[in-house]
C-alpha cells in the first residue's frame, strides 16, 4: 500500500540521516584521538627537553662545585705554604738573635 511505501522511504531516510550522523561523530573521534596523539609527543617531547636540560645543569653545577673545591684546596695549601715560610723565616730571626745573646754572654763571662 502507500502507506506501507511512505513508512519504508521515511525509515530508509532516517536511517541515512543515523548513518551520516554516526559517520560524523567517527569522524570527529578520530580527528580528537589524532589531535591527543600529536599533544601526547608534543608533551613527551618537550618534556624530553626539559630533562636533557636538567640532567645538563646538574653536570655544570657538579663540574662548578668540584673547581670550586680544588680551588679552595689548592688557595688553602699556598695559605699553608706561607705560614710555613713566615713560620721558618721567624725562626731563623729568633735563632740569630738568640746566637747573638749567647755570643754576647759568653763575651762578658
Amino acid at each position: 500500500s502507500e502507506e506501507f511505501k511512505r513508512q519504508v522511504e521515511l525509515n530508509s531516510e532516517k536511517y541515512a540521516e543515523m548513518k551520516q550522523q554516526m559517520e560524523k561523530v567517527e569522524a570527529d573521534l578520530s580527528r580528537s584521538k589524532s589531535l591527543w596523539e600529536k599533544q601526547c609527543r608534543e608533551f613527551s617531547w618537550q618534556f624530553e627537553e626539559l630533562k636533557k636540560r636538567y640532567e645538563q645543569q646538574i653536570v655544570e653545577l657538579k663540574l662548578e662545585h668540584e673547581q670550586e673545591k680544588t680551588h679552595l684546596f689548592q688557595q688553602h695549601n699556598a695559605e699553608k705554604d706561607c705560614l710555613v715560610r713566615d713560620h721558618g723565616r721567624e725562626m731563623e730571626q729568633l735563632e740569630k738573635q738568640l746566637g747573638a745573646a749567647m755570643a754576647e754572654y759568653e763575651t762578658q763571662t
